[in-house]
């Protein structure tokens, strides 16, 4: 006698699964009706797995972060590729790269190695899985515990996969694979259980709306390089020419009158700190230090609502500030509370350059200063301080090699143009037209994409 289950039950949350059907796992989500449907589907129009296309595989680790001799900066490092530095156009991300000492890459790590045309795909985390990147021409960097490496031989092969594997519709199946809640994970099994289509045509189609993307973001790029311009421009700002990075360049001598009660270490005193504040003191307006138009709030809380934001650095973008989804925080430690209108200012890597002007109520890392002004438009401070003639001073005030950050006295000594209440005003809504401009080109790029995407799916799935 069959058990039949009612008509008015979603199917894809109550169903099901007969012990023939059973896969060796015993997990609901792997047997969730539409995914079981698509899985199928796929594995009926290739007979090749992602396994088949493996020539070496590994997955790497993540150095001791109490040990600064274990990284490194970019002139003497190694590159040590995370999960954001994956992407789902197949590229890998450079911006936000962390480096590892050559002992390690050679030593501890040795064998999670990348070069040029490897597959790297994320198997762990929150998000989307399988995340897949090819590694560039002339590169060679190490992985964490969250990535594996695939050689596949062949650069063709490396873009044809990741292509796929970045496909929706193959996200889902590589999630149906995964186990764990709380960090869910593709283990070996799994993850190289994926059928994979090895077809160019695919690479081609995606690849030329990926270009065309670029293309916008370029074009979205140059406009937000404009703010800054614009900016110190109105401020009376002179932007000193760049120098050389040379031995001689690096070698200078301060009086002691400049160093004296502050700072010794050689970096707070380079060419390029130094006149970007010259350059600042020198503007038309007059200039106040950052702790004296600002209040530091330092109000914290360790309790989070389900449907409360929470912002860490990982959800502003760089330069620009903009605000990056992801996945809702379900519990934290500890967190700093922010008000809409408030600036949220990262203590941690400044050259990363992440300051979020908020537009709502919510909770952030601890590792941003949150500041209010009560006399000055907070649009326009937030604006400036990510400005160049800040970051040249603070990427030459950071202290520490694993998680370089900031000093707080040195965060309020930053220097700020005051100008009128009205010249503010006026330099903030010239710069929200670029901002708005500059998304209107990216928002467009990412449909685009996800058009050519879509019907790449429709060409293998055979469906609209």
């Amino acid at each position: 006698m069959s058990f039949l289950l009612s008509p008015d039950i979603n199917n894809n949350k109550v169903f099901l699964v007969k012990h023939c059907e059973l896969e060796g796992r015993l997990d609901p989500f792997c047997y969730i009706p539409e995914l079981v449907k698509l899985d199928k589907k796929i594995k009926s129009k290739t007979d090749y797995r992602l396994k088949d296309f493996s020539i070496f595989r590994a997955s790497g680790a993540t150095p001791s972060k109490s040990h600064d001799e274990y990284y490194s900066d970019k002139e003497n490092g190694i590159p040590f590729i995370r999960v954001q530095n994956l992407s789902t156009t197949g590229e890998l991300n450079q911006s936000d790269l962390i480096y590892i000492s050559k002992d390690i890459h050679e030593g501890l790590l040795k064998r999670s190695q990348v070069k040029e045309h490897d597959l790297l795909v994320k198997i762990t985390g929150v998000g989307r899985m399988a995340v897949a990147s090819v590694v560039p021409d002339g590169f060679v960097g190490n992985i964490n515990q969250h990535i594996v490496v695939v050689r596949t031989g062949s650069k063709e092969i490396s873009e044809n996969i990741a292509t796929f594997l970045n496909l929706d519709a193959v996200e889902n199946i590589a999630t149906k694979r995964a186990t764990g809640g709380t960090r869910p994970a593709l283990d070996y099994p799994a993850l190289f259980s994926i059928p994979v289509i090895n077809d160019r045509n695919i690479y081609n189609k995606v690849n030329k709306s990926v270009a065309a993307k670029k293309k916008k973001e370029a074009e979205a790029q140059q406009l937000l390089s404009s703010i800054d311009e614009y900016l110190l421009a109105e401020l009376g700002i002179k932007q000193s020419e760049a120098v050389e990075n040379t031995l001689q360049s690096r070698m200078f001598t301060r009086q002691l009158k400049e160093v004296f009660g502050g700072r010794l270490d050689p970096n707070t005193y380079r060419y390029e700190r130094m006149s970007a504040i010259k350059s600042i003191k020198d503007s038309s307006y007059p200039v106040k230090p950052l702790s004296q138009i600002v209040e530091f709030k330092t109000d914290k809380t360790n309790h989070i609502d389900e449907q409360e934001k929470y912002i860490g650095l990982e959800n502003v973008e760089s330069n620009t500030g903009e605000w990056v989804s992801s996945k809702s925080k379900e519990s934290i430690s500890s967190a700093s509370i922010f008000n809409s209108d408030d600036i949220l200012f990262p203590k941690l890597r400044p050259y990363l350059n992440k300051v979020f002007h908020s537009d709502c109520i919510g909770l952030c890392s601890t590792e941003f200063h949150v500041l209010n002004s009560h006399t000055e438009n907070n649009s326009y401070i937030a604006n400036f301080l990510r400005s160049k003639v800040v970051i040249s001073q603070t990427e030459n005030l950071m202290s520490g090699n694993t998680l370089p950050r900031l000093q707080f006295e040195d965060i309020q000594k930053l220097l700020v143009p005051v100008p009128p209440p009205e010249k503010q005003l006026e330099m903030v809504r010239h710069i929200a037209s670029i901002r708005t401009q500059a998304k209107r080109l990216r928002l467009q790029a990412k449909k685009e994409l996800e058009q050519a995407k879509k019907a790449v799916e429709v060409m293998i799935l055979g469906e609209a």
